[in-house]
C-alpha cells in the first residue's frame, strides 16, 4: 500500500474527520490504516495515531501462532483479515523508523517514538508473562526470539536508534528511562538492555559503568542502585558471551593500584556480582570472576589496603565478606577461593605482601569455606576443577586446618575420580614435614577410603611421573607405608583405616617397585637411604621379579656405596640384604650374583693387561725385494713379540675400591654362612657359592675338573700350565677367603679345588725356575704357598703330617720349596678325596713315600730344621 494514499473524499472530506475516526470505534483495520496517512499530516493526533499502533502491534503479537495457539475455528475467522492487517502494521512501524531517520523530522520525533517503543515492547511484555508464554532462559534465548518476530524486531529499532542518537545529543533520559522500566518489569525489557549494548557495547558498558559507580557511591537511591545494578547484569550477561575482552576492559581496567577510587571500584564490582547471584546468573559470575583474578596482583592488595586505612576506615569490612562468600560458594567457582589460598599461605608472588592483609584474605578464605562445607556446592565441572587444582598453591608446611586442606578436602570429596588422582599426586609432592604428612594421611582417609580402591595407587604412579623433588615424594610415600605403626591413632576406627592405607600403598610399590628404583640412578645418599627403608617394608616375597629389580638396583652399582658419603646408605643396604638373604635362600643366590658380578667388573677394570698387535706375515719374495733391510727394533716390529703395548697403571682410587668390594663381599658372605643355624640350609647356601663363584669367574674354561695329573719333576713341561694362569689372572682376590669359609666341608671344598690346583701348578712353575739362594728372599710367594697348604690341610684332604711339611719352607731353597709342593701333588694325584679314606682317617695309606723328599731335605738343612725334625721324624 502506497503511504500517499488518501481516504476517498466521498468518505471523508478533511484530515480532522480522519483523526476522529481513528478515535472511535472503527474497525481495527481502518483505523491502523488511517494512522499511516496522519503520521505526517496531523501532528494533533500524534497520541491516538502511536497509541493505535500499538494496540495493533500488541494484537499481532498475541495472533501470532508460533506465540499463541488459537483454536481451528478463529484461524478460519481472522485467515483473510491477517494478512492485510500484517501489512499495514509493518507499514506503519516503517514510517516511524523513516521519521527518526529523516533530518526534517528526528529531533520532532525521536526521543517520543523511543518513549512510546520502550513502553509498547514493556506492555507486550507483560501481556506475553501473564500467559507464561514470554521466554526466560537467559537473555541470549529472549533476544534470538524478538529477533524471529518481525513487530518486535522493529520496536528494537526504534529503540537502538532512538537512544544513540540521544547520547549524541547529550541527553542520557532515555537511557535512564529504559534502565527504571526494565528493573520494574524484569526480564521483560532485558533484551532491549543487550540490544541497545550490543550496537556500541563499549561505549554503552562504559556509561552504564560509570554512571552507575556515581550512583552507587551516594548514600540513597537505593532504588536508582537497583535499576542500574539489574541492568549492568543483563548488559554483562551478553556481553560476556559475545564481547568477552570488552567486559574485561570496562569492568576491570579500573583495577590499577594507582586509581585514586580502586576500593570503592572493587566494592562495587563485588555488588554486581552479588546482585547477578541474586538474578541466578551463574556462569556470568564464573566467568568474570575468571578474568578478574588476573588483576590481583600484590600492588593491588598494597594500594586497596592504604585506602582503607587512610580514606574509608568505617568501610565495613564484614559485609564485603559476606558478599564475597556469598559469590564464591553460590557460583560453584573456585578461581577466588584458589588465589586466596595463594594469598594466605604467602606462596608465590605474595610471599612479602602484608600480614594483615593476609589474615583479611584467610578470613574471607575460612567464611566461604564454611559455607561452601555446610551447603556442599561443589558442582564444578571436571575441566574446572582440574584447571582450579593445577593453580592451587599447595604450602609444604599444610595442617588439617589451613584454608588450602579444607578446599583440597572439598574438591576430593565431591569431583570425578581423575581430578581426584591429581589432587593426591600434587599432595605427595608438595608437602614436606610431620604436620603436613599428618594432613596427607587425614585427607587419603577422609576422602578417598569409601571410593576407588586404586585411586591412591593411580595417584603414586602419576606422582613418580611428573615429580620434581624425588625425595620430598619418597618421604611421604615412606610415611604412607607406616601409617599403621603410629600407635597414636584416637579410635580403632582411626587405626583401621591408617593400616589399609599402608596396605594399598605397600601393594602397589610392592608391585611396580621400578617407580622407587629410580632413586639409585640419581645418587643422592639421602634418597638412597629412603628407597632402602621403604623396601623394608614391602611384600617383596609376593613379588619374585621386584625383589630381584630391588635386589639388581642395590647390588650392581655397589662399589659407589662404598665411599665415605655413603656410610649410611650402605648401613641400611647391608641390613636388608642380609635380612634378605636369611630368610631366603633363592635371594641369597641372586645377592651374591650380582655382587660377584660387581667384583668382576671392578677386577676387570683395574687388571694388568698386554695387547699384542696380530703378526704380520711377509712373504719371501718381499723381502728379497726390499732395497734396504733396517735392523731389529725392541720397540718396534722386531726381536722381541713385535712390540708389546705398555701395561696399564691402575689409579690407587680404583685399586682401594677392588680391595673394599673385595672384603665386603666377603664379609658378606661369611655373615650369611655364620647366622645360618639350620645345617641343610647352611649346606645350600655354601653350594650355591660355589656355583656362582664358577659361573662368574670361570665361564671361559667350561671343561675344568677336579683331577690331579701325574705330577711333573724338574725341567718337565707343566701340564696345563698356560690354562691355568688364564685362569688366575680372572680370579680376584675374594675368591681365596671364600675358599677358606668353605673349607669345613671337604665335599664342597673339592668342587673348587681346580682353583687352588692352577695356584699350586703357578707356584710349582715359580719355585722351579727361582734362582735366590733362599725361598724367604720371595716372600709373597712364600706366604701364597703356605697359605694353599694350609686351606688343604683345614679341609682335611690331605694328612697332616704331610700338611705341616709348610713349616720348613721359609728355611729352605726354592727348588726344596717346588720338591715339598710336588710331594703334595702326587699324593692328591694318588689319593683322590673319597669318603672311606677321610672317615678312616687315611687309614691304610703310606705317607712315608711322599715324605722322602721332607726328610732329605731337613737333613740337608739340619742347622736350621733341627728343630722341627722331632715333629715328622722319630
Amino acid at each position: 500500500m502506497d503511504r500517499n494514499r488518501t481516504v476517498n473524499p466521498q468518505t471523508t472530506n478533511t484530515v480532522e474527520s480522519l483523526a476522529v475516526l481513528i478515535r472511535n470505534n472503527a474497525p481495527e483495520d481502518i483505523k491502523l490504516q488511517n494512522c499511516i496517512n496522519l503520521l505526517r499530516t496531523c501532528p494533533v493526533a500524534r497520541e491516538d495515531i502511536l497509541h493505535n499502533v500499538a494496540a495493533a502491534a500488541k494484537r499481532n503479537i498475541l495472533r501470532n501462532p508460533q506465540i499463541m495457539k488459537p483454536s481451528l475455528e478463529e484461524m478460519r475467522r481472522q485467515a483473510n483479515k491477517q494478512g492485510q492487517s500484517e501489512r499495514d502494521l509493518k507499514m506503519a512501524l516503517g514510517e516511524l523508523q523513516k521519521l527518526m531517520h529523516e533530518k526534517e523530522t528526528a529531533s520532532a520525533w525521536t526521543a517520543e517514538l523511543t518513549f512510546w517503543a520502550i513502553s509498547t515492547a514493556k506492555n507486550i511484555g507483560c501481556e506475553l508473562v501473564k500467559v507464561d508464554k514470554f521466554p526466560r532462559d537467559n537473555v541470549e534465548t529472549t533476544k534470538t526470539w524478538t529477533s524471529d518476530v518481525q513487530v518486535m524486531n522493529s520496536l528494537s529499532c526504534i529503540v537502538v536508534s532512538g537512544i544513540h542518537y540521544t547520547i549524541d545529543k547529550g541527553d542520557y533520559s532515555l537511557v535512564d528511562f529504559l534502565i527504571q522500566e526494565a528493573a520494574v518489569v524484569k526480564p521483560v525489557l532485558d533484551w532491549l538492555l543487550a540490544s541497545v549494548a550490543i550496537s556500541k557495547p563499549e561505549y554503552i558498558l562504559s556509561m552504564l559503568l560509570n554512571s552507575g559507580f556515581e550512583v552507587f557511591r551516594r548514600a540513597s537511591a537505593s532504588t536508582e542502585k537497583e535499576a542500574q545494578l539489574h541492568a549492568l547484569t543483563v548488559i554483562l550477561e551478553y556481553l560476556i558471551e559475545n564481547k568477552p575482552d570488552i567486559v574485561a576492559e570496562c569492568l576491570l581496567k579500573p583495577l590499577r593500584p594507582d586509581y585514586e577510587h580502586v576500593l570503592l571500584w572493587c566494592v562495587y564490582l563485588i555488588r554486581i556480582l552479588e546482585n547477578s547471584i541474586n538474578a541466578n546468573k551463574v556462569e556470568l559470575v564464573r566467568r568474570i570472576t575468571k578474568q578478574a583474578v588476573r588483576y590481583l596482583t600484590p600492588e593491588l592488595l598494597a594500594a586497596l589496603h592504604k585506602q582503607k586505612v587512610e580514606r574509608h576506615p568505617d568501610l565495613k569490612l564484614e559485609d564485603i565478606k559476606a558478599s564475597v562468600t556469598n559469590i564464591s560458594s553460590e557460583s560453584n567457582s573456585y578461581d577466588l577461593t584458589h588465589v586466596f589460598v595463594t594469598i594466605a599461605n604467602g606462596d608465590a608472588e605474595f610471599e612479602e605482601t602484608d600480614v594483615e592483609i593476609r589474615f583479611v584474605l584467610r578470613d574471607i578464605l575460612s567464611t566461604i569455606l564454611d559455607k561452601l562445607e555446610d551447603q556442599s556446592l561443589l558442582a564444578n565441572t571436571r575441566n574446572e576443577t582440574n584447571q582450579m587444582l593445577s593453580k592451587i598453591s599447595i604450602p609444604s608446611t599444610m595442617t588439617s586446618v589451613d584454608p588450602a586442606y579444607r578446599l583440597l578436602r572439598m574438591t576430593m570429596i565431591s569431583t570425578d575420580f581423575t581430578n581426584r588422582v591429581f589432587c593426591l599426586s600434587k599432595l605427595l609432592k608438595s608437602v614436606k614435614d610431620l604436620q603436613a604428612q599428618n594432613a596427607l594421611i587425614k585427607l587419603v582417609k577422609e576422602t578417598i577410603m569409601n571410593q576407588e580402591e586404586d585411586c591412591l595407587s593411580r595417584a603414586i604412579t602419576e606422582a613418580f611421573e611428573t615429580a620434581e623433588d624425588h625425595k620430598a615424594l619418597l618421604k611421604n610415600l615412606l610415611m604412607l607405608a607406616e601409617a599403621n605403626e603410629n600407635n597414636e591413632a584416637p579410635d580403632a576406627s582411626s587405626a583401621n583405616v591408617k593400616s589399609i592405607i599402608a596396605d594399598q600403598t605397600i601393594t602397589h610399590l610392592t608391585f611396580n617397585i621400578a617407580q622407587i628404583l629410580d632413586a639409585f640412578k640419581l645418587r643422592d645418599p639421602e634418597s638412597i637411604i629412603l628407597v632402602v627403608k621403604i623396601l623394608g617394608k614391602l611384600k617383596l616375597e609376593l613379588a619374585p621379579t621386584s625383589l630381584n629389580l630391588a635386589l639388581e638396583a642395590m647390588t650392581s652399582e655397589f662399589s659407589l656405596f662404598l665411599s665415605a658419603k655413603y656410610d649410611e646408605a650402605f648401613s641400611k643396604i647391608w641390613d636388608f640384604l642380609v635380612k634378605v638373604a636369611l630368610k631366603d635362600p633363592p635371594s641369597f643366590s641372586t645377592i651374591l650374583r650380582f655382587l660377584l658380578e660387581a667384583v668382576k667388573k671392578s677386577h676387570k677394570r683395574s687388571k694388568v693387561e698386554f695387547e699384542v698387535p696380530e703378526k704380520k706375515v711377509i712373504s719371501l719374495l718381499e723381502q728379497v725385494q726390499k732395497t734396504s733391510q733396517k735392523a731389529p727394533s725392541i720397540m718396534g716390529v722386531g726381536i722381541i713379540g713385535k712390540g708389546a703395548k705398555r701395561r696399564r697403571v691402575v689409579p690407587p682410587e680404583e685399586f682401594e675400591e677392588e680391595s673394599q668390594l673385595n672384603s665386603v663381599v666377603f664379609q658378606f658372605v661369611a655373615e650369611i654362612l655364620s647366622s645360618l643355624e639350620d645345617e641343610e640350609h647352611k649346606l645350600t647356601s655354601a653350594n650355591t657359592v660355589v656355583s656362582l663363584v664358577t659361573e662368574t669367574f670361570c665361564e671361559e674354561h667350561p671343561d675344568i675338573d677336579c683331577f690331579w695329573p701325574i705330577p711333573v719333576g724338574r725341567g718337565g713341561q707343566r701340564t696345563n700350565l698356560e690354562k691355568d694362569l688364564l685362569l688366575l689372572k680372572n680370579i680376584p682376590k675374594l675368591i681365596f677367603p671364600l675358599i677358606d669359609l668353605l673349607a669345613d666341608d671337604w665335599r664342597i671344598f673339592n668342587r673348587i679345588t681346580f682353583i687352588l690346583r692352577a695356584k699350586m701348578n703357578q707356584l710349582l712353575a715359580f719355585w722351579e725356575s727361582c734362582r735366590f739362594s733362599e725361598a724367604i728372599s720371595c716372600r709373597k710367594e712364600l706366604r701364597e704357598s703356605v697359605n694353599l697348604i694350609t686351606l688343604f690341610s683345614k679341609s682335611g684332604i690331605i694328612p697332616d703330617i704331610l700338611a705341616q711339611t709348610s713349616l720348613i719352607y721359609e728355611f729352605c731353597t726354592p727348588y726344596h720349596v717346588f720338591l715339598l709342593l710336588n710331594s703334595i701333588w702326587g699324593y692328591l694325584h694318588c689319593h683322590p678325596p673319597t669318603d672311606e679314606l677321610l672317615d678312616s682317617k687315611f687309614q691304610g695309606v703310606n705317607t712315608d713315600i711322599f715324605m722322602t723328599d721332607a726328610r732329605n731335605i731337613m737333613l740337608e738343612n739340619i742347622d736350621r730344621t733341627g728343630h722341627l725334625f722331632d715333629k715328622f721324624f722319630s
